[in-house]
């Protein structure tokens, strides 16, 4: 999946510009998508920041646009503004094509705040896919909830059917085949096989 970037354009977010891509032939400064699952909308550019307000599934939002470097996109629904995550963002319900994955694009610089730079990850959750949702057993809950493991920040959101990718050390849970982390300041439940979310604790 290639993205056309306009290298004199980019200037590091330490320097406070991110260049957000916007879809080609939109004439104003937004465009519109709409989320294909319900999708969180934080307060910057990172599964670290909190959440501001939730687009249902297939709401539409508005778009202003997705930084070159990452597929977090500035949206605005309801009134509120923030950003969410690009690869849940599609151009409709018929057409569900992600808009981060759009060939041609344009590209504007827009100034971002100082003190808001794009969260640091260790990488980014694959996509989600049909998932079975597993009810934890209250031993389970019990353990997981008792037993806190340090903070994991994956581009991406915590939903069910969402992979972990390779490299990321997931810990077992006793008397059971789950395995747990707490991601994105969500405690989830993981298939060790299939390395695929099971069950969100919440």
């Amino acid at each position: 999946m290639s993205v056309m970037r306009s290298e004199p354009m980019k200037r590091s977010v330490a320097m406070g510009v991110a260049a957000l891509i916007l879809s080609s032939g939109v004439a104003s400064a937004e465009m519109m998508a709409v989320a294909s699952t319900d999708l969180t909308v934080r307060s910057g550019p990172g599964s670290n920041y909190d959440a501001v307000t939730t687009i249902p599934t297939w709401a539409e939002a508005e778009v202003e646009g997705c930084l070159v470097d990452t597929d977090w996109c500035k949206v605005g629904y309801g009134g509120v503004e923030g950003w969410a995550w690009g690869g849940y963002l599609v151009n409709s319900q018929a057409d569900p094509e992600p808009i981060v994955a759009l060939d041609t694009r344009t590209v504007a610089v827009v100034v971002a705040d100082d003190a808001m730079p794009v969260s640091a990850t260790t990488g980014r959750l694959l996509a989600p896919v049909d998932t079975v949702a597993v009810e934890p057993s209250p031993a389970i809950r019990a353990f997981v909830e008792g037993n806190p493991l340090p903070p994991l920040f994956l581009d991406g959101e915590v939903m069910l059917g969402v992979g972990i990718p390779e490299g990321v050390t997931l810990y077992p849970v006793p008397d059971s085949d789950l395995t747990y982390l707490y991601l994105n300041n969500e405690l989830a439940l993981i298939d060790p096989g299939t390395r695929r979310i099971v069950g969100i604790l919440r």
